[in-house]
């Protein structure tokens, strides 16, 4: 397994969350009513050292 930096910008990443998401609410019959947002660490150039997905 590789643990790769991505970028908040790439679709396939966001795909992939929003499929896990959606399953998850299918079979739990939960209403999805979110906004999306990221907490992003950055150092102190502005460049990204990490990231948390969540969902409000």
């Amino acid at each position: 397994m590789n643990i790769v930096k991505k970028s908040v910008a790439e679709d396939k990443v966001g795909d992939f969350i929003n499929e896990a998401f959606t399953d998850y609410a299918v079979t739990n019959n939960v209403t999805l009513n979110f906004e999306e947002y990221w907490f992003v660490a950055e150092d102190d150039s502005g460049e990204i050292i990490g990231t948390i997905t969540a969902r409000l």
